[in-house]
Order: C-alpha cells, then structure tokens, then sequence
C-alpha cells in the first residue's frame, strides 16, 4: 500500500532497489525507521511484506497526521471532503496552521539577546495563538502539505492542484488507507536510535549539506526551503557516530558525498540511482546545474550487515 502524502526527496522510486537490502532475518521481527517522514517504503513494508514498523519524527504536525490517519481514518476523510482546493481556502488554512501553537514552537526566540532573531517574520503573538483539534489539524495538514509546490509543510499552493479532481483522488487514497502494522511516533534521533539498539534501522536523515568536494546537495527544505530548522540543527557527525555503536544491522540513505564515505568507510557501499519526488514538473535548468540533474538522485546506501 503506497503512501497518501506526496514527499520532498521521498523514496517511492526506490522501493524495490531499497528493499533488496533489508536483512532475510530481522533481529527483532520489526523495521524501525527513526525519519519516517513520507513513509514511502515503510507504508509498503508494513503492508505488502506484513511487517511491524515502528517510525517516529521530528516534524509534530506531520506525526499528527499519521496518527489520526491511522486511528481515525474516516473523521480524517470527512474533514478533509469538506475542504475546497482553491488559493482562498488555502490561505486560509495555512494561516491557520502558521498560528497553531504546536507550529509557532518551531520558531523559538532566541536565548540571547544580542543572538539574531533568524525566525521573527514567522513567529505570531502569543494572544494570536490558536490550538486544534487534532483531527482538524491533521486534515489541514494533508491539504496544505499535498497540494504545495515541493511539497513541503506551510508550502505555496501549487497551480496544477487547484483542482476538485486531483484533490478528491488524493483523499480517495486516505480512504483506502488501513495499516495496522505501522505506529508513528514523536521522536529525534538522540533518543531513538540508542533505544533500539539492537533492532534493524533504516534510516533516511536530513541530507549533508555542507560544502564538500563532491556534495551536490546545498538547500535544506525540512519542514520548508525558508524554514530549513530540522536540516540547519542536524548533527550528522553525532550520528555517524552512535550508529557506530549500534548492534544492529541497518540501512542509510544518503547523499553520495566525501564526507559522508568516510565516516561510514567501514561498511558497504551501494550507490543506486532514481528520481526525486521533489520537482518533477520543473525542466528547467540553470547553466550552473548543467551537470547535476535536480531530479536524479546523487544518493548513496550505506549497509551493515
């Protein structure tokens, strides 16, 4: 069963080159993925191979909506009938999610006052607030995030999805949506990979983005290109790091990068290729991107057995 929600950088396209590496065994019989995300492969996993998966992430909103997909699909449906894909509408609605409380702690202000205050331009008055219902807000969610351009949370609408038709379609796949052995959970990496030490990870973070000899990925986008707070505070040398302590075996996905081989040059490299969900309706292409195709994929898996 394929994911309902349309993901920046998801792995849709790399589902049976990916699921060639999962282990024939699982020490634990489970797959736990510490950046669900999309949920692309773990959608599919848990479904079609009839195995438990167990996700978490960073973004709240985007674990309320798993959530409430997962446990209370038809009041998720219902709400999200209701809603029109028209530029008014959407306004409206991202207004809203931009004044939920749960949002509005992503922008924290800064501890020190002479400490730049990077993220003020979003951060609303406190009496200006708001909360929701989390069966609202997971609808809000679905329909900002799938018909924006990218598609990234508190996106721009996108003109081709101004359409009753589209959007129907794409709450047709909610409906259909019943995954019981998928569970999504709030978590960040510091504590969830040390808790699962031993269980099977696949794990796909936030790409490497600082200048390397051979890095073609510069922009971070997690939850948002103007917004990129989950890629900017990333640690991914603490990774690299407790990953070497884990006693399980497990797959990354990752920029193909020098960096990141030689942290992990101790274990298997595969370096396969798809394409992006992120753009691909674009074709144009700068004269500094010439040779690097927005669209294909610059990644890398990095296997322990």
């Amino acid at each position: 069963m394929k994911t309902p929600l349309r993901y920046a950088g998801g792995k849709s396209k790399a589902y049976k080159i990916i699921t060639e590496y999962l282990p024939e065994h699982l020490p634990t019989g489970k797959i736990v993925s510490p950046f669900i995300g999309g949920g692309s492969l773990e959608s599919r996993w848990s479904s079609e191979l009839d195995i438990p998966v167990q996700g978490y992430d960073v973004l709240h909103p985007l674990v309320i909506f798993w959530n409430i997909l997962l446990d209370y699909r038809e009041d998720l449906v219902a709400r999200c009938r209701y809603l029109e894909p028209t530029k008014d509408e959407y306004k409206q609605v991202k207004d809203e999610l931009m004044k939920w409380c749960i949002t509005q702690m992503m922008f924290p202000a800064p501890m020190d006052r002479d400490e730049k205050d990077r993220w003020a331009y979003y951060r609303v008055p406190d009496e200006e607030m708001i909360t929701l219902c989390h069966k609202d807000a997971a609808a809000y969610f679905f329909y900002n995030h799938n018909l924006s351009y990218g598609p990234m949370y508190l996106g721009w609408m996108s003109k081709i999805y101004e359409s009753r038709e589209k959007w129907d379609r794409m709450i047709d796949r909610l409906e259909k949506y019943v995954n019981p052995n998928l569970n999504v959970q709030i978590g960040n990496m510091i504590d969830t990979i040390p808790y699962h030490k031993k269980d099977f990870l696949y794990l796909d973070p936030p790409y490497y983005l600082e200048k390397d000899a051979d890095n073609k990925m510069f922009k971070g986008m997690y939850p948002n290109a103007n917004f990129p707070i989950y890629h900017n505070n990333f640690d991914h040398e603490y990774m690299a790091m407790m990953l070497s302590r884990h006693e399980g075996p497990f797959v990354l996905s990752y920029n193909n990068c020098e960096t990141i081989r030689e942290w992990y040059s101790e274990y298997e490299f595969v370096y396969p290729e798809w394409h992006y969900s992120y753009s691909l309706g674009e074709t144009r292409v700068g004269k500094n991107k010439e040779n690097n195709d927005p669209k294909k994929s610059h990644e890398i898996l990095i296997i322990k057995r």
